[in-house]
C-alpha cells in the first residue's frame, strides 16, 4: 500500500471512530438526561472523561446490565485523526516543489532561477523547453568566460566546439 493510500485509511478510520464515539456518547447520556430531567450538554465532559458524576452514572449502568459509554473510543478516535491528518500534511510538504538546491541559471539573463521555471522572475522571458541551460560555473576553455546557452540542442555542439576550436 503506497503512502499517500495509507494517510487516507488512517485519516478516514479516525473520522470514523470519533463519530461512532460521539453518537455513542449522545445516545447513552440522552437516556440518561430523559430519565433524571437533564439536557444532554450537561454531559459533555462525559464524552472525553469518566471522572466525577461521569464515572458515577458509568458504574450505575454497568449495575443495571447497561454498556456504559467509554471515552477510549473517543481518545483513539482523536489519535487516529490526528495522525491521519499529520500523515497528509508530511506528504503534502515533502511533494510541494523543487528542493533548495535545484536552481539554474537563466540562459537570456543568466540570474539563478528554478529548475521547474517556465519564465525567468528577473528578465521575464519565456524558458523555450528546447534551450540547454547550463550550471553556474562553466567556462570557456579559451577565453575563460562563462558560458550560458541559448542554443537549442541541436545547434549547441556545434557552436560550442566551434568556438573552442576554432577560435571563432
Amino acid at each position: 500500500m503506497d503512502t499517500q493510500k495509507l494517510a487516507q485509511n488512517v485519516f478516514q478510520v479516525g473520522v470514523t471512530l470519533t463519530a461512532l464515539a460521539i453518537a455513542w456518547w449522545a445516545w447513552f447520556y440522552y437516556q440518561i438526561a430523559q430519565g433524571v430531567g437533564g439536557r444532554l450538554m450537561d454531559a459533555l465532559s462525559c464524552l472525553y472523561s469518566t471522572g466525577g458524576p461521569c464515572g458515577f452514572v458509568s458504574g450505575f449502568a454497568s449495575l443495571g446490565g447497561y454498556t456504559p459509554y467509554s471515552p477510549i473510543i473517543f481518545w483513539l478516535g482523536l489519535a487516529t485523526l490526528g495522525a491521519g491528518i499529520v500523515l497528509r500534511l508530511s506528504l503534502k510538504s515533502g511533494t510541494s516543489g523543487p528542493k533548495q538546491d535545484s536552481t539554474q541559471r537563466c540562459p537570456f539573463c543568466a540570474e539563478s532561477i528554478r529548475t521547474d521555471a517556465t519564465v525567468c522572475k528577473n528578465c521575464g522571458k519565456d524558458l523555450p523547453d528546447e534551450t540547454v541551460i547550463l550550471p553556474e560555473n562553466v567556462k570557456c576553455p579559451n577565453c575563460k568566460t562563462f558560458l550560458y546557452s541559448e542554443w537549442s540542442r541541436e545547434t549547441r555542439p556545434a557552436l560550442f566546439l566551434s568556438r573552442v576550436f576554432l577560435a571563432v
